[in-house]
């Protein structure tokens, strides 16, 4: 599955492809489809990314549940996560 996120204050477009179990980011593709395209802001995505907003008034073109089906396979992120450990 592939969803093109247009950032309209960024001014790219950047996919998202879940294939075989690994998460694949393009920026500007050019080749390939998605099965779906939202227009947002980067505080719009974060918030959808984040659990604190849906889809509702974003514009979106293409099948809506898509994100439930990418959201759905990821793990919740751990604020405490040591990203670097001495």
């Amino acid at each position: 599955m592939a969803i093109d996120w247009t950032i309209t204050d960024l001014g790219h477009t950047y996919r998202t492809e879940l294939r075989h179990g690994v998460l694949i980011q393009d920026v500007d593709p050019t080749r390939g489809f998605a099965d779906l395209t939202v227009t947002l802001t980067k505080s719009d995505l974060l918030g959808l990314l984040g659990g604190a907003r849906g889809l509702e008034g974003l514009s979106i073109e293409g099948d809506p549940a898509v994100v439930a089906t990418l959201l759905g396979v990821l793990d919740p992120p751990t604020p405490g996560f040591a990203i670097v450990t001495p």
